[in-house]
This record gives structure tokens, C-alpha cells and sequence, in this order.
């Protein structure tokens, strides 16, 4: 059994701290018992190479209702939301339009451990969700215990003239682990600490001054310091 430490994001850089976000973001869910629940008369659920696919596999949903307005003007991009709670702070922590028109929006969540271990974020499939209609996952796949950073909703948006509707519970993106050894792994969730912050920080903003590092290349520079990180207290 091996131990996955996870926490959500409550604020990005000096930005103010957001503690309802604590509350607001639910836990990962294994996507075993969602599909046993929205497809239980399912043959292919008791296929042993599905079984074995959804082993170690978590649902991440949207933590809140809103609309998404995305506007491309000849390659130039900008975004509006609209929403209960969807006020400019929670824009400025959790809301992000890159130059290429790729969006980010929340959750923004943290998974790591102390020893290797290759995740993958994936888009949703075999689950019903209307929050993603409009939108191309972008996935990701690092070594969590190797380089901590937060993983978010991020996708290309499929049609301009449509928004993007996020119902709070839809499914967002799938978050799977892949053991060695086909261990079981347990999440426990932890606080976003000053110490957690320090090293996102230092994770995510390595390539504002290093150009065209490779993944390992970025493991093998930062190797000390999140060894440093696992020693002592994890919420300093």
C-alpha cells in the first residue's frame, strides 16, 4: 500500500488565501465505484483489463457552478466567467487564459509522495459529464515523487461561439497512478502549507528562468531540494 498525499490549492503567488476553497473542492473519487454506480448492468465492468485500468484511478469534479465565455479575435484571446462565487479573486487564483487560447480553470489540486511515482491526468470518458462538451482535455504525465506541482482543469476549447458550461459535481478529469509493483494506493489529503507552497512554487516557476528542459532533466536539478522537502514536518 502506498501513501498519495493530495491538498487544493487555496490561493497561486501572493495572491489572497481563499480558506473556503478547503471546503468547496471534494475528494478525489475512485472511478471503480462511479462506473459500478452510472453503469451497474455493464458486462464489461467485470473484464479483468478494465478492472485492471480503473485500479488506482480518481475522478476530479468541478467545485463550483459557472459559465465560461472564451472570445478568439483573430488569434487573440480573451476569457469572461460568470457565476456564483465566480467574483475577480477567484479569477485571479484559479481562472487562466494562455496566449495560445488553452484555458486553466479550477480545481487546482496537489499530488505527491515519497517515493517514485508515475500519475497521469486524463480526460473523462465512460462517465456522463456536460461541463466538458465543449472543451479537449489536455492531459499530463510526471513522477509525483519526483517534481510537485498542481494539476487543473486545463483544455483547447472546441467551438468560440459556445460557452462552457461547468455544473459543480460533473466529472472533470481523471488522475491515475501507476505502480511498480500494482501496489494500492490511498490518498490522504494534506494542508496547502507554506512549506507545500514554497516547493510549487519552485517547481512551477523553474522554466521563467531555465529554457527547454526536458522532464528528467527538470527531476535531476531539483532532486535535493524535494528530498529536502520530505524531511521534517510536511505542514511547516
Amino acid at each position: 500500500m502506498a501513501t498519495v498525499y493530495w491538498s487544493a490549492l487555496t490561493h497561486k503567488d501572493n495572491k489572497a488565501v481563499m480558506h473556503e476553497i478547503n471546503i468547496i473542492v471534494s475528494e478525489p473519487k475512485p472511478l471503480s465505484k462511479e462506473l459500478i454506480q452510472t453503469h451497474k448492468d455493464l458486462l464489461l465492468l467485470k473484464c479483468p483489463s478494465m478492472q485492471d485500468f480503473c485500479r488506482n484511478t480518481y475522478v476530479v469534479t468541478a467545485p463550483m457552478s459557472g459559465t465560461i465565455f472564451v472570445n478568439n479575435d483573430n488569434g487573440v484571446f480573451n476569457m469572461r466567467t460568470e457565476g456564483h462565487g465566480w467574483d475577480q479573486e477567484f479569477y485571479n487564483n484559479f481562472c487562466f487564459i494562455r496566449p495560445d487560447g488553452t484555458i486553466a480553470l479550477p480545481p487546482s489540486l496537489i499530488f505527491y509522495t515519497e517515493e517514485s511515482l508515475e500519475m497521469e491526468v486524463l480526460p473523462v470518458f465512460l462517465l456522463n459529464s456536460p461541463s466538458v462538451e465543449n472543451t479537449m482535455f489536455v492531459p499530463a504525465s510526471l513522477d509525483i515523487g519526483k517534481w510537485i506541482r498542481p494539476v487543473d482543469f486545463s483544455f483547447i476549447v472546441k467551438d468560440f461561439t459556445k460557452p462552457i458550461v461547468i455544473n459543480r459535481g460533473d466529472p472533470l478529469f481523471f488522475i491515475k497512478f501507476k505502480p511498480l509493483n500494482e501496489e494500492k494506493i490511498v490518498l490522504e489529503r494534506v494542508e496547502y502549507s507554506a512549506k507545500l507552497e514554497r516547493m510549487v512554487h519552485a517547481c512551477t516557476r523553474v522554466k521563467q528562468r531555465l529554457k527547454k528542459l526536458t522532464l528528467p532533466a527538470l527531476y535531476e536539478i531539483s532532486k535535493s531540494y524535494v528530498n529536502l522537502f520530505f524531511k521534517g514536518d510536511k505542514d511547516a
